[in-house]
């Protein structure tokens, strides 16, 4: 019997371990193991919903920033030179109004931070100086043959990959997010092996990141799968859902940035609103304002309208951090059909793109403003290149969008493909048995032992 140890904290990470075919696959074979470490309140939840002789929980309190932490982590922010991270560093700015501080950070990025010998020797020195014994007693319990770091980027993987790395323990990690290489600074833990979802996060993982190429595996998005296994349910359930009771009514989805400085999110509502009521839209319409899990403390039903639904979707624990939910099968179920039933997606140009890309539905992204601070972000700037959506700058264009893509939602079709099979490198519903597949031969055989250059 073997064991696959593994942190789980956010609900994210959740679905995409437990609800996809990356877990099953793995827990069929009788001789694998599972323990499964998380917070508390979480484990008693996990041990009700999956229940299975080979798979444990384990409960912990969140491991707090030590002040060694704290500064092996801005500095990792400040070790990866591209756009993303000048722009926080311009923010930072904005905010601080200290030009040392800046140009301390700046001199980092550009000149310590293009020298590949100085990105190994922060890992190393991260690994050496930053360790403690916080895992020792829950390693020494479960005796891990491998260690799944299902979140590379967090910081609870890097407690274990250092664990486990004095351990001589194998380890396995994925970048779980198609914009984790550009915007979360260096990676922190070079495992033997990598995943990536797709070739260019294995590009960006080898370039930016000083992992060797050799060790990292492509295996598609598992979380995708789920878009070609399911079926959407009836048209009726899920308008009863909304408490939309027209049947006959189009939706138009649209994704808030679910920020404070979100003035263009009411912008949208509001221009929406008025366009349906002067027929400068079809008065079928439906705007569906649909909030990510994690923007429950952004979540209001600010303009009452008849023709404007909210729905926040998830679980979300009570007196938690807005990153602190779950989603459910059901969760699982309602976004596939949000993207379903939906005519057209309005977004800033979030990962929704990509899912209702899977569906080959006409995405418009917000671009009012020009000097938006997120704007330039380099997964901004790839979604742009694919040339996948139509990206408005006032509200006519807006309008005028919508109007062109309810008449034609073929236009676009082939970016969208482009975008679809770029990021999920390939769309089959196999995803999630290919990195069970690669989880379970690394176990048993052992692969990209050299992980860093």
């Amino acid at each position: 019997m073997k064991t696959i140890l593994l942190p789980i904290w956010l609900g994210q990470v959740t679905r995409n371990f437990f609800r996809t075919d990356v877990y099953h696959s793995l827990i069929e074979r009788a001789d694998v193991r599972f323990v499964v470490v998380t917070q508390d309140e979480k484990a008693l939840d996990y041990k009700r919903e999956f229940v299975h002789p080979r798979l444990e929980f384990i409960g912990i309190k969140e491991i707090g920033k030590t002040r060694k932490e704290a500064f092996f982590s801005k500095l990792a922010l400040n070790l990866l030179d591209v756009e993303t991270t000048a722009i926080f560093q311009r923010r930072l700015y904005k905010t601080e109004q200290s030009l040392v501080k800046y140009s301390i950070r700046k001199f980092i990025t550009k000149c310590i931070g293009n020298i590949p010998y100085f990105k190994r020797a922060f890992r190393y020195a991260d690994y050496r100086l930053n360790s403690d014994d916080t895992l020792k007693e829950l390693f020494d319990q479960a005796s891990p043959d491998l260690v799944y770091l299902p979140n590379i980027f967090g910081l609870l993987d890097v407690k274990f990959y250092k664990e486990a790395k004095k351990r001589g323990v194998r380890t396995v990690g994925l970048v779980n997010s198609w914009d984790n290489t550009t915007s979360r600074g260096l990676m922190r833990a070079a495992p033997d092996s990598l995943i990536a979802h797709n070739e260019r996060i294995k590009y960006e993982a080898s370039s930016f990141h000083e992992v060797h190429g050799e060790s990292i595996h492509v295996v598609g998005m598992p979380h995708f799968d789920y878009y070609l296994t399911s079926r959407p349910s009836p048209k009726d359930t899920f308008y009863a859902r909304l408490g939309i009771t027209d049947l006959n009514k189009r939706i138009i989805l649209f994704s808030p940035l679910g920020i404070k400085e979100d003035d263009i999110g009411e912008r949208t509502i509001k221009a929406f609103i008025h366009a349906v009521k002067n027929k400068e839209l079809p008065d079928d319409l439906i705007l569906l304002v649909r909030y990510s899990p994690n923007q429950i403390s952004f979540f209001k039903k600010e303009f009452l309208d008849e023709n404007v639904v909210y729905d926040l979707p998830g679980f979300h624990y009570e007196g938690k951090t807005p990153n602190d939910w779950e989603f459910y099968l059901d969760d699982m179920q309602h976004l596939y059909d949000t993207l379903f039933y939906s005519s057209v997606l309005v977004n800033y140009g979030s990962t929704l793109s990509i899912d209702i890309a899977a569906f080959d539905k006409p995405i418009i992204v917000i671009d009012y403003d020009k000097n938006a601070w997120w704007r330039n972000f380099n997964h901004h700037t790839l979604l742009r290149s694919y040339d996948a959506a139509r990206y408005v700058s006032d509200e006519k264009e807006l309008k005028d969008w919508i109007n062109a893509y309810l008449l034609n939602s073929d236009v676009d079709s082939e970016g969208r493909k482009r975008l679809l099979n770029d990021q999920c490198w390939k769309f089959d519903g196999k995803s999630g048995q290919r990195l069970g597949d690669l989880i379970f031969q690394i176990l048993c055989n052992g692969l990209g032992e050299k992980s860093v250059k």
